[in-house]
């Protein structure tokens, strides 16, 4: 497995209705989960780049903050799991 520079520091935020994160009435749909982790990224690194990371639902929403954030996002990592 290839180690990210140790500069990188690691979020791993809980997603509306995970974790110990509840979901607002407000959130109905995918969409609206990505506006929240947008404004989120937004608010810990304002104008940074950064890499996501994602995993099944993760992956979806990590191709679209990649998208959606333009040439701030760094790396898209789409990770596919088999049994």
């Amino acid at each position: 497995m290839v180690q990210p520079p140790s500069s990188w520091k690691r979020i791993y935020p809980d997603l509306p209705g995970h974790g110990l994160t509840t979901i607002a009435e407000s959130i109905e749909n995918h969409d609206q989960v990505l506006d929240v982790l947008l404004e989120f990224m937004d608010s810990i690194y304002p104008n940074e780049t950064y890499a996501v990371a994602g995993e099944s639902r993760g992956d979806y929403l990590a191709s679209n903050v990649c998208h959606q954030s333009g040439l701030r996002s760094g790396l898209e990592y789409w990770m596919c799991g088999y049994d």
